[in-house]
């Protein structure tokens, strides 16, 4: 397969990293996505997640990440990665599994109007796909994908 092309981050993403680095914050992947997917300011969403047990500096738990986007007025459908895949160009849903790439590749499948967070194999980062558009440091990357979660409002 050819080497994936490195793209730089989203604008919204670098806005929400400069929300993170006033804030002095790092591992923060979970407050970024819920911002995000959510459309809330960094700082209520790091509120949020710290209120439901995000200690700083550290990663959320999903039951802590649920409750915040509870509390935030959403709520969470798990997505099989096949609703994506039988979406991709023929010729392309041959794929078992969804990366974090696979939007940019894709992007006629992603761009769906929805916000999804990507949870990737063992649940060690959290990325945000608003309409299609991820919006994280992992653009260009292709990490595996453990779990879809699409945000809607409750």
């Amino acid at each position: 397969m050819a080497k994936i092309k490195s793209t730089s981050k989203s604008p919204r993403y670098d806005a929400l990293r400069a929300d993170s680095t006033r804030l002095g914050e790092r591992n923060d992947c979970t407050v970024v996505s819920v911002a995000a997917t959510t459309g809330v300011a960094y700082g209520v969403a790091h509120a949020q997640l710290a209120h439901y047990g995000r200690k700083p500096g550290r990663g959320a738990p999903l039951y802590v990440i649920a409750n915040a986007l509870k509390a935030l007025g959403f709520k969470i459908e798990n997505v099989p990665a096949e609703y994506f895949i039988r979406r991709y160009p023929k010729g392309k849903q041959d794929k078992s599994q969804v990366t974090t790439h696979q939007p940019e590749r894709f992007p006629g499948a992603w761009e769906d109007g929805h916000n999804y967070i990507l949870l990737t194999s063992g649940y060690r980062h959290a990325v945000g796909i608003v309409n299609g558009e991820n919006v994280d440091w992992t653009r260009g990357r292709a990490m595996r994908v453990a779990e879809i979660w699409r945000i809607v409002r409750a």
